[in-house]
């Protein structure tokens, strides 16, 4: 290969020398051609080198290592086409060149046609977008996995990101770079060696406690005693939503979602004997199609939610005289709104307001928060406290795995001492189990003491099979009505914040 000015005749015939070096080569063809470079030598002279390992690779029919690859997607635009048009680069290596950008829309519309939710679609690539803007990915050849993989660690930590949203965004980014190389934009995928972290690896970036019975009392006494709507969430349907949260274990985003006509009512009648309320026949239960569920999003399964007979009347209230459609909790109705389903992201500034007006902390003093998802980890809690065994906790929660169910469970120092009061005495033959048992009751009767957990078989025994999973040493875990109060279902006109 050679490299110099080229010299030519200007207009007048006279001879001049190019301000450009060209190279003079023999292509993988043996076709002689000619390629316009720089102005400078040295930078002429390092191209032509690469272009005699370009020539070399497609006369051996070997493929392009990362960093000719590189070299290619830096290439002028100008120098790239003629390489194309030449036969030495193939036609699909031009869009190696084009803006990051380009590539994330076109992988978008991908990802579309394959009939994908938009919420979805909207999600990764956003997710992707974010990972590559910020480590500065403007072509394909910027694209690094050691760097990649430094920022999302410097995201991930106590005060940053959870496991999973870390997963999340690698996933991501490692399935856009994954569609280049399928759909043949790039021959190798930079970020193949970008691993996910494990569950049991890091820091979660939240800890959260469950709530004790007097907190949520005080909790939903405040939401249903409260004059102010809060974006547009009326009092009474705070109190529900809360209450609701605390009786099933569903999260925020599947409560906001429900519909009337999921829930089946089943028929409430008062034992003659007792004077209690228990179902007659089948419970009143909530069954919402797979994909308003994170369970059903990820495995198309279909749950079906008991309701206890308590909430049961609170529920029929508020879907009374109301269409199958609507929505079970939404904004006020009668308020000119884009939209009456609660907005993503609400919960916890809805849960941190009515936290302040019951006096309760937002977070305690260990660092762990009391955000609604929190609502989650109570009813966990309380469904263990109730005597539920590992296989019915991990239908109440519809979980797969019993250690993501074991994370939700809390035990607070008044109910383990409470449990370990009530061992056997080692220095007696005499097994006072009266006397363990009223200190059991004790403990239980202190102030923010949790629920002692109870046989499921004696829970069954004192509170019927409908409200099983309910009882407790100390009554029934969920029994908010004692403390709580006991305002009708139906959302009444509040002030607006």
């Amino acid at each position: 290969m050679k490299v110099s000015r080229r010299k030519y005749k200007d207009g007048d015939g006279k001879l001049c020398t190019s301000r450009f070096y060209s190279v003079r080569f023999v292509d993988h063809r043996g076709a002689k051609r000619s390629l316009k470079l720089f102005e400078a030598k040295g930078a002429s002279e390092q191209f032509a080198a690469r272009l005699r390992r370009l020539v070399d690779a497609q006369t051996g029919g070997e493929p392009l290592d990362r960093d000719m690859m590189a070299w290619l997607s830096r290439m002028r635009r100008d120098q790239l086409e003629r390489l194309i048009e030449i036969g030495l680069v193939e036609q699909r290596r031009i869009s190696s060149t084009l803006p990051i950008e380009d590539h994330l829309e076109a992988w978008q519309r991908s990802v579309a046609a394959k009939g994908r939710t938009r919420r979805h679609i909207d999600g990764a690539f956003k997710r992707a977008s974010a990972v590559l803007a910020a480590v500065g990915a403007r072509r394909w050849a910027d694209i690094d996995s050691h760097e990649i993989e430094t920022w999302l660690a410097e995201q991930t930590g106590a005060e940053g990101w959870s496991i999973s949203t870390h997963n999340r965004y690698a996933q991501s980014v490692k399935q856009f770079c994954r569609w280049m190389v399928d759909h043949e934009h790039a021959i190798v995928d930079p970020l193949r060696s970008l691993k996910l972290r494990s569950a049991g690896t890091g820091t979660a970036r939240r800890k959260r406690r469950a709530l004790t019975l007097d907190e949520c009392r005080a909790l939903i006494q405040a939401a249903e005693s409260s004059t102010v709507a809060i974006h547009g969430v009326l009092p009474a349907t705070r109190g529900l939503l809360y209450r609701t949260a605390l009786r099933t274990g569903l999260r925020f985003g599947e409560l906001t979602g429900l519909r009337v006509g999921w829930i089946d009512f089943g028929r409430v009648v008062v034992d003659p004997r007792t004077g209690v309320e228990a179902y007659e026949g089948k419970p009143t239960t909530i069954t919402p199609p797979a994909e308003a569920t994170k369970a059903g999003r990820k495995t198309g399964r279909v749950d079906t939610i008991v309701i206890p007979v308590k909430l049961h009347h609170r529920l029929a209230a508020a879907a009374r005289g109301r269409h199958p459609n609507a929505l079970l909790f939404d904004r006020d109705r009668l308020q000119k709104r884009s939209s009456a389903r609660i907005p993503e992201g609400t919960g916890s500034r809805l849960i941190k307001l009515d936290l302040a007006a019951a006096g309760i902390p937002y977070v305690d003093p260990a660092g762990r928060y009391a955000d609604f998802h929190a609502l989650r980890h109570t009813a966990l809690t309380l469904f263990g406290s109730a005597g539920a065994s590992m296989d019915e906790m991990l239908s109440l929660a519809r979980h797969s795995d019993p250690n993501v169910t074991r994370g939700y469970l809390h035990s607070e120092l008044a109910s383990r001492a409470a449990v370990v009061e009530r061992l056997p005495d080692l220095d007696s033959d005499d097994d006072s189990a009266a006397q363990r048992s009223a200190v059991g009751a004790e403990f239980c009767a202190s102030e923010n003491a949790h629920p002692v957990p109870e046989s499921a078989g004696a829970v069954r025994a004192r509170f019927g099979s409908a409200d099983a999973q309910m009882g407790g040493k100390c009554g029934p875990p969920y029994d908010f009505e004692s403390a709580a109060s006991t305002n009708s279902a139906t959302p009444a006109r509040g002030r607006r914040v």
